[in-house]
């Protein structure tokens, strides 16, 4: 296990906007973005770390015997990235201020990459570790591996992966009251 502090955060915001029409409420939805969009520049965001991730324009409909359309949902997600920290909150109120409708905030690692190699160099040798013990204290020794696989451990048997899993990341309240990202929990089984 290789504990992982993150380098980036990834908030994810949704625009959201019902109307009787759907060019009402596409339009809502998009001026909604464009408001947020404006604002966040202003804080110093530049374009490249946003990221229009889609929209969607779905009826809404009177679940009765007419079934009849009475309305339309447009709805719009945005990823803004930053390694800034400090911005993140700032990135949100505005937002919220903007008429976001949902968000989620996940901090990560970007060289994750790096870590798994670090992870699994550890697990190589805790193994090998292991079972020079195990031979030492059976009174036999070790011959050469015959099987070496990397995974988790699933119900009696095993089930192998070819990659490992970010788990969610815990976040605590530093000394100022701001939000801290913890380090995210690395995990790698190696069956030798």
């Amino acid at each position: 296990r290789v504990n992982v502090a993150p380098d980036e955060a990834t908030i994810s915001l949704t625009f959201s906007s019902t109307a009787a029409g759907m060019r009402k409420s596409h339009t809502a939805s998009g001026a909604a973005l464009a408001t947020f969009t404006t604002a966040v520049k202003a804080l110093g965001v530049p374009d490249t770390a946003l990221e229009l991730c889609g929209t969607t324009d779905q009826p809404n409909y009177r679940w009765d015997a007419s079934n009849r359309i009475i309305g339309y949902t447009s709805t719009t997600l945005v990823n803004v990235r930053t390694r800034d920290f400090e911005q993140v909150a700032d990135i949100v109120d505005t937002a919220v201020a903007s008429g976001a409708t949902a968000i989620s905030v996940n901090y990560h690692s970007t060289t994750m990459p790096e870590h798994k190699k670090r992870a699994r160099d550890l697990a190589i040798s805790a193994a090998k570790q292991k079972a020079a013990q195990l031979a030492t204290g059976a009174g036999a020794q070790l011959g050469a591996i015959q099987t070496l696989s990397e995974g988790t451990t699933s119900g009696g048997g095993y089930r192998f992966t070819e990659n490992m899993v970010q788990t969610e990341v815990s976040e605590s309240v530093d000394g100022d009251g701001g939000i801290a990202p913890g380090t995210t929990p690395l995990e790698l089984t190696i069956q030798a």
